[in-house]
């Protein structure tokens, strides 16, 4: 699956792709908080990290979050040599990652214009330690729009907590599909919720500012911090993240083999750091009205106290081999195959497992086959069999036809055969009468 990688020149110098607006999503990365808190924090990185255990000393938090960078690359299950899209690259960390330690070629995107010029700065000050023949670059660009990227040119897609951020998420997993190769992986690190109190996640607006909780309900609290996350964090996708939106928005697009694994576990040492860092500042945040601003400090409370609400999804899929390549959607089904019996009756089946018999499914019984000519070579006849394909139903009811004319066949043939036999014994009769 290995590949030269699909030409995406850098930013600089390079035709403008485009690129939605979004101004919630500019501002929320723009925010003081947002860059010298990742800065100080995570030193630039963007995403959570991984820990084998549960411990209260998580430090060093490089180590865990390189761990987590591992663990997407495990996800992608791909060869060195392979060539991948970063789809929301931050200042290119994971990307580096990607291709100095696994081998591949990363082509990253991002949409915040000092995240693609910082991670420019990362690759050039990183380009000699890539391994040989291994290429890293970025651009200004939106995984909304991937019309720039030739259609099935990628082995693989990944993002890094960032489709949360996607205002169109199946868009998005459809400009995926189109262009991975059949058989291209793709993987997703995002979060998902549920609420066993009854309040539906796809209800939490992304609007308006959240209604006051109701004090009767613990999960309403947690239910109001979340909104304010998502909409000041502009996460649209995360408002409707519930478990099983992910793995049924892939297959819709026309993925198999989607594989969810939980990793909330996993990142709790960092959750729990979190919360110890925001908890105190959380109140002045609060007191004064200033969540917007400080939409961090916010999640570093809510994510902890909700922590048996919510769930880090590392999610993995793969484009068929037989996909058709033009854009989203599943491609042709299993390999049909007709069969002729013993009795010269056609049969339909998938693969190994024959249809015949299965409600629903679509079967051939025909008792006779006609012979219809077809043009071989030079344009003569050659003869091939035609079955007329029908459903399960069409073919109960001439089966009963069937059995019904038999029947009366039989009955008739069985008839004669008495009347017969009739004459015979009067004959007798008469000849001994004589």
């Amino acid at each position: 699956m290995a590949s030269s990688p699909a030409e995406i020149p850098p930013a600089a110098g390079d035709a403008a792709a485009q690129v939605n607006p979004n101004p919630q999503l500019q501002s929320y990365y723009n925010t003081l908080e947002s860059r010298v808190g990742y800065r100080l924090l995570l030193g630039g990185t963007r995403h959570f990290g991984f820990w084998d255990h549960d411990t209260h000393w998580p430090f060093p938090l490089s180590r865990s979050l390189r761990k987590m960078e591992d663990k997407m690359a495990e996800a992608l299950s791909l060869p060195r040599g392979s060539h991948v899209l970063d789809a929301g690259c931050g200042v290119g960390h994971v990307a580096l990652r990607m291709a100095k330690t696994h081998g591949l070629s990363v082509s990253a995107i991002d949409v915040v214009p000092h995240h693609v010029a910082k991670a420019q700065r990362n690759f050039t000050s990183q380009a000699k330690s890539l391994p040989k023949g291994t290429t890293v670059t970025v651009r200004h660009a939106d995984y909304h729009h991937l019309d720039f990227l030739p259609p099935e040119s990628l082995d693989g897609v990944y993002t890094m907590e960032t489709l949360v951020h996607a205002t169109d998420p199946e868009s998005v997993l459809a400009g995926f599909y189109r262009v991975l190769k059949p058989g291209g992986h793709i993987a997703l690190f995002e979060y998902d919720h549920s609420f066993p109190s009854g309040l539906d996640p796809l209800s939490l607006s992304l609007t308006t500012d959240p209604s006051p909780p109701s004090p009767a309900d613990p999960d309403s609290k947690i239910a109001t911090q979340l909104q304010k996350v998502n909409l000041y964090s502009a996460m649209p996708t995360n408002a409707r993240s519930h478990p099983g939106v992910f793995k049924a928005m892939l297959e819709d697009a026309g993925f198999e083999a989607v594989e969810v694994r939980d990793f909330s576990e996993n990142i709790k040492p960092m959750t729990r750091l979190f919360y110890a860092l925001a908890v105190v500042p959380y109140w002045f945040v609060k007191a004064f009205g200033a969540e917007k601003r400080f939409v961090n400090t916010v999640a570093g409370v809510g994510s902890w106290r909700g922590r048996e609400r919510w769930r880090y999804v590392a999610i993995s899929a793969v484009k068929p081999e037989l996909g058709n390549g033009t854009g989203a959607g599943p491609g042709p089904g299993p390999e049909v195959k007709v069969e002729r019996g013993e009795e010269g009756d056609l049969a339909v089946s998938e693969g190994e497992e024959t249809t015949e018999g299965k409600r629903g499914a679509v079967v051939v019984a025909v008792a006779e086959v006609e012979e219809t000519p077809e043009l071989g070579e030079g344009g003569a006849e050659s003869e091939s069999p035609v079955a007329e394909l029908k459903t399960e139903k069409d073919t109960q009811q001439e089966v009963e036809v069937e059995a019904k004319k038999r029947g009366k066949e039989e009955a008739e043939k069985e008839g004669e055969e008495e009347a017969a036999e009739t004459e015979h014994q009067l004959g007798v009769k008469t000849v001994e009468g004589g």
